[in-house]
């Protein structure tokens, strides 16, 4: 019914309302005020001016009574609509308040509305398991290459052996002679040393046995 006749935005506009009035009745008591305390005052300047004359003196001071009681009571109101005047504003900033952190839920609602554990969980899954693959994927690559290069290597040391072979046998059919060169040139250089501190072991054992034969 607010919505349909234009009540909803009367009633927004209420608070607003309600501080501006508060605001000038709060500016018209002050003026008022103000008034009440210059008369008071105009009224004590009479009564010193007059003091010889008892009867003058006494009516300007009955009347700057009676502006002061008036100012007094002007400021009990004024409290009274301060009061109000803060109340509604602190209302009015909370509801303010309230209104836009609806509204944040609203937005952070609709925003959620397509998401939920499952779907999070769903998402991460597909994810990771893309990763996976992507690291099989790499995986397999690598490690054919890998492969290769390995086959690669392996048939060049067989073609070469098989040169080396046929290298042989040619010089055998020639009568030339054969070197003693292994025919895998991967000889490792332990074998090679232990070889040689044999020989000098064994020479080193035919010169004692020489000494002694003496």
């Amino acid at each position: 019914m607010w919505g349909v006749f234009g009540g909803g935005a009367k009633r927004a506009d209420e608070p607003k309302d309600a501080i501006v009035k508060l605001q000038s009745s709060l500016n018209l008591l002050e003026k008022r005020q103000a008034y009440l305390t210059k008369q008071a005052d105009e009224q004590e300047v009479l009564a010193k001016k007059n003091m010889h004359n008892k009867r003058v003196a006494m009516a300007a001071l009955r009347r700057k009574k009676q502006y002061e009681t008036e100012a007094d009571k002007l400021e009990d109101t004024k409290r009274t609509v301060e009061t109000q005047l803060y109340s509604i504003q602190n209302a009015n900033v909370q509801h303010e308040t309230l209104m836009a952190m609806k509204q944040g839920a609203a937005a952070m609602k609709n925003i959620h509305k397509g998401m939920n554990i499952d779907k999070v969980d769903k998402v991460m899954d597909d994810i990771q398991d893309q990763l996976d693959i992507s690291n099989e994927i790499s995986g397999v690559l690598g490690g054919r290459i890998g492969a290769t290069n390995a086959e690669d290597e392996d048939e060049l040391l067989a073609e070469l052996e098989s040169m080396q072979q046929e290298d042989i046998e040619q010089k055998l059919l020639q009568g030339g002679s054969v070197p003693v060169q292994p025919v895998s040139s991967k000889v490792p250089a332990t074998k090679v040393a232990a070889t040689e501190e044999e020989e000098d072991e064994e020479a080193e054992f035919a010169k004692l046995q020489a000494q002694f034969a003496m």
